[in-house]
Order: structure tokens, then C-alpha cells, then sequence
């Protein structure tokens, strides 16, 4: 999971900086992001202390079994600026991107224990080069106006805006797919991993992998969930059910509308729509193991 941007008030920030002009308050950006901070560390309900809290929460709900995969979040801007935002902006805001994923990573390694199995990921290496508003090659959404996903139609701003695309959903799920299987390693007796390893090993490829062409590997045991949902269910066609297919699932442009003929192997509750219930059916088939399909 991600967790702490919105806290960080990460939309916020981006507002300010497109609608307040650097050049008369040429401070104003720093400023406004130290007072960001202020709320992260000071005051019983610091959104540091949150964090903590909703870590030793998910961990007692979950169970001492759990692998609880805390992944961080990418530079967003280009770091010469563009269009609204300044390079001295862009670099304010990217560096406090840094800044919070190193908290959060530090919060994750003093929790990482062998009762509490938490694992921080990184993701930025995976996303340099491909800021918002880079192109084809970027992994982000731009400003876009409202989409048939979005929850609310009553905004003129989707919340996909500035959100990572099917490439930046694609990049993030290589980075998580990485730790998993070294996790898996670890569990099966034949390798050992700390919290600190499990960034390294997410950040050794710098691209996403190319899903269509991925290696199969065998299941590392008989429980691996891989085995237990329909074929239908297997997007990228790999061999394997795994978050790779929800990332393509959700990145889809079909998500949330009629499912097309091509798109009928990806409904896998067969009630001609393509939705969260088809990503539940993958991670849990027991909760809509009547609707999946045969």
C-alpha cells in the first residue's frame, strides 16, 4: 500500500504552486512545504504518529503472519519545471517527495521486526524520466477533466490527475512484485531479507517488466493464490495470476464501463463491467466465488 500523501497534503501543494506566482513571494513554495512538515512531526496527532499508528493497526488486524509491503511514492516533476510550476518549485516539491519517503522508510525499518514483517519499497529510481508531462514516455496523468471512474462527477478535475498511468501503475507493481518474490524467498528457507534489502531489491530494474513477456516461474507453494482464481482472470496472459494483473486491470481504460468483446476474459464476475469486484475476485475468489466464471 501507499500511505501518507494525502496527509501530506500532496494535492495542496500542487494547487499552491500552480496558482501562486514564484516570482513575487520567490519563498512562498519553501515556506508553505515547512509548514507541511511542522504537521509531520509535531503535536500528539503528527501525521508521523499517524502513520505509526495505522501500521501497528493493519498489523494487528491482519495477524504476526501478514507481509505488510509499504511502498513509497515517485519525484513527480520534471526538475526544470514546466508551464505552472518553476524549476525552483518543481525542485521544493520533488525534494520533499524525497524527504517523506525517507521518513516513511525510516518509521518501516524501526517497526521491521520478526513479529512485525513490513517491508518499504522505492519507487523513484523506477520513475525517473518519465515525470508528468514528459511525453509519451511519462508515467502520469496530466490535468485531466473528469472521467467515468471517477466516484464524484460532480468536479471538473478527475482525481486520476497527476496520478501515475497504466505505465506509472505498471512501474510501481514491477517495484512491488520485486520485494514479493524476494519475501517468498525468505518464507521457503532459501534466501533472507530485512526491511532495508527489500528497497534494494525493488529499486535493481529501473523500467517496468514487459508483462507480455515475462517468465513464468513456478508457485512457491501450493497456497499461492495464483492457483486458486479462474485462468480467465490472467490479463497480461503470463501463466500466473498476480498484482501485475491488477495493475493492468485497473489501469485499464475499459474500468468502470461496458466491457468491450476483447475486454470479456478481464469481467470476472460476468456482470458486464468492469470493476473493483473483478480485482477482489483476484486477491480473495472466496468473497464472489459464485460469480466468477467456470
Amino acid at each position: 500500500m501507499t500511505m501518507g500523501g494525502n496527509d501530506a497534503h500532496f494535492v495542496d501543494v500542487f494547487i499552491y504552486a500552480a496558482v501562486n506566482c514564484s516570482f513575487l513571494n520567490i519563498n512562498g513554495m519553501d515556506d508553505y512545504i515547512n509548514g507541511i512538515w511542522n504537521e509531520f512531526y509535531n503535536g500528539s496527532n503528527s501525521i508521523k504518529n499517524r502513520l505509526i499508528k495505522a501500521y501497528n493497526d493493519i498489523r494487528n488486524a491482519a495477524g504476526k503472519q501478514a507481509n505488510i509491503i509499504i511502498a513509497g511514492y515517485p519525484r513527480i516533476l520534471p526538475e526544470d519545471g514546466f508551464v505552472l510550476f518553476s524549476a525552483r518549485e518543481s525542485r521544493s516539491i520533488n525534494n520533499a517527495i524525497t524527504g517523506l519517503n525517507n521518513e516513511i522508510k525510516a518509521i518501516v525499518n524501526s517497526l521491521y521486526s520478526e513479529d512485525f514483517k513490513i517491508y518499504f519499497v522505492s519507487v523513484e529510481e523506477a520513475f525517473e524520466g518519465h515525470e508528468v508531462y514528459s511525453g509519451t514516455k511519462s508515467y502520469f496523468y496530466g490535468i485531466e477533466v473528469v472521467r467515468m471512474q471517477d466516484l464524484s462527477h460532480s468536479q471538473i478535475i478527475s482525481s486520476s490527475s497527476i496520478h501515475p498511468n497504466k505505465g506509472g501503475v505498471m512501474a510501481y507493481a514491477s517495484c512491488v512484485q520485486k520485494c514479493i518474490d524476494k519475501i517468498e524467498k525468505e518464507q521457503s528457507g532459501s534466501a533472507q531479507i530485512t526491511s532495508a534489502e527489500s528497497e534494494t531489491a525493488a529499486e535493481a530494474d529501473e523500467t517496468p517488466l514487459d508483462v507480455e513477456n515475462r517468465e513464468s516461474t513456478p508457485a512457491t507453494s501450493p497456497k499461492d493464490y495464483r492457483q486458486e482464481v479462474p485462468r480467465s482472470g490472467d490479463i497480461n496472459r503470463d501463466g500466473f495470476i498476480s498484482v501485475l494483473d491488477v495493475a493492468e486491470l485497473i489501469a485499464s481504460e475499459d474500468y468502470g464501463s461496458a466491457v468491450s468483446e476483447e475486454h470479456k476474459a478481464e469481467d470476472l464476475n460476468a456482470d458486464g463491467v468492469i470493476s473493483d469486484k473483478d480485482v477482489v475476485i483476484m486477491v480473495r475468489l472466496d468473497v464472489y466465488n459464485n460469480k466468477a466464471p467456470a
